[in-house]
C-alpha cells in the first residue's frame, strides 16, 4: 500500500504570490489610514493585489484599529499604525525585539 506524503503548507511568496515590498507597504498604509477608508476591492485594484490579499497584510502591518496614527518603525523603518506615542516598534518586528530584550 502506498502512503501519500502530506505537502507543507505553503503560505505567502512559496504559494506562487508575490512578496510583498516595501514601497506597496507603504501605499496600503496611506490608503488604508485615508477617512473616509476606500473599501477593500478598490484598494486592492491599486497595487493589484486580492481582496483577502490586502486585509491579511493590513492586519500584519496593523492598520485594522481604529484611532491610530501612522508612525515609522524604529527597528526596520517601515511606517505602521500605532495606538500611542510610545508605540513605536511594529508587529513583524516586536517578536524579533522581545527575544533580544
Amino acid at each position: 500500500m502506498f502512503m501519500r506524503t502530506p505537502l507543507p503548507l505553503m503560505r505567502g511568496a512559496t504559494a506562487g504570490n508575490r512578496p510583498w515590498t516595501a514601497t506597496e507597504r507603504d501605499k496600503l498604509a496611506a490608503l488604508y489610514t485615508t477617512e473616509p477608508r476606500p473599501s477593500g476591492k478598490t484598494i486592492a485594484q491599486l497595487p493589484d493585489r486580492t481582496e483577502s490579499a490586502v486585509t491579511t497584510e493590513a492586519s500584519r502591518l496593523g492598520l485594522n484599529g481604529r484611532g491610530m496614527e501612522l508612525r515609522k518603525c524604529l527597528p526596520c523603518q517601515r511606517m505602521f499604525n500605532s495606538a500611542s506615542k510610545g508605540d513605536r516598534i511594529c508587529p513583524r518586528c516586536e517578536p524579533m525585539v522581545a527575544e533580544y530584550a
